[in-house]
């Protein structure tokens, strides 16, 4: 996979300020007065709840995309097999050329391979944007549903932020030293620590597993 999805970072503050305004010295006393008892404001303790997923694993695991890459490798598979028929035609228009002593018979396979080359280009070109389009397609469709499937999961266990990361999958990949090195390199979140339960990956995929095999829409985002 060429493309390194988005990330996404957000940090959340709430602060809490009281402003009292005395008509006069007694009224400014009695609004102090239950302050001083409490010791500050009867304000409800700061709860933030956040969860982390694999965005690499979440899509890895989804079958939408297991099943786009199939389909890609099999268009990939045959532009290549129309490329090897006009690589086997080019080589047989060479040994013709080769054999040939007339000029004017020389001179015509000259056109046709001029002609072959150009075709090749052609079909270079084309294929090339068309499996461009395709990828960015699917993976900006891909994003956007594990987005929704995320919010879904969030809003309904009272989660206020879910950030996530690309790391490798198993353990050993994990390990890896080319791994390691990109994360050094890499200003991206890549939690050292997340506490059981707050790593949401594998639901999330199950999510989408589930929607895509009951055929049911993923919820649109609600803003």
């Amino acid at each position: 996979m060429k493309r390194n999805l988005l990330i996404l970072a957000g940090v959340a503050a709430i602060g809490v300020t009281g402003l009292l305004r005395a008509h006069g010295q007694q009224q400014y006393n009695q609004a102090q007065q239950p302050i001083q008892q409490t010791g500050g404001l009867n304000a409800a303790p700061l709860r933030t709840r956040v969860a982390v997923i694999n965005l690499q694993s979440v899509i890895k695991q989804y079958q939408k995309w297991t099943a786009f890459e199939t389909e890609y490798k099999r268009m990939y598979e045959t532009y290549n097999q129309d490329f090897e028929k006009k690589k086997a035609d080019a080589a047989n228009l060479k040994a013709s050329y080769d054999k040939t002593s007339d000029d004017q018979a020389r001179e015509a396979i000259q056109r046709q391979m001029r002609d072959l080359d150009r075709q090749v280009q052609d079909m270079g070109e084309t294929a090339k944007k068309h499996l461009a389009k395709l990828r960015d397609d699917q993976a900006s469709q891909i994003y956007r549903e594990v987005e929704m499937a995320v919010e879904a999961y969030a809003r309904a266990n009272d989660i206020e932020m879910v950030m996530h990361f690309n790391d490798a999958i198993t353990q050993g990949d994990k390990q890896n030293p080319m791994n390691i090195a990109a994360k050094l390199q890499s200003r991206t979140l890549f939690p050292m620590y997340v506490a059981p339960g707050m790593d949401i990956t594998d639901t999330v995929a199950g999510m989408l597993n589930q929607r895509l095999n009951a055929g049911a829409a993923i919820p649109s985002q609600q803003r």
